[in-house]
């Protein structure tokens, strides 16, 4: 689900003309989607602290190999595009 997209949607809906129970999200749901999520605070519980690291490669042939390797021994990987 892009709760971003669906976010801008309820947004628009919510002018005081509609009736946001018609969306079927109860007023607790409709509260949660439309608060931007925010990122947690460095050092803020939740769990262990993560760390990262941004290679660029020569290929998108490297990268994949990369991708691959670091996932078969166990890494949280991801795929940025800039």
């Amino acid at each position: 689900m892009d709760r971003a997209a669906l976010r801008d949607l309820l947004e628009s809906l919510d002018d005081g003309n509609f009736d946001m129970s018609l969306t079927g999200y109860d007023a607790e749901s409709l509260e949660d989607f439309m608060t931007p999520e925010q990122p947690p605070e460095p050092g803020a519980g939740g769990g262990a602290e993560s760390f990262q690291l941004v290679i660029d490669f020569e290929s998108q042939f490297d990268q994949r190999e990369a991708l691959e390797r670091l996932r078969a021994e166990g890494f949280n990987v991801s795929i940025l595009d800039f």
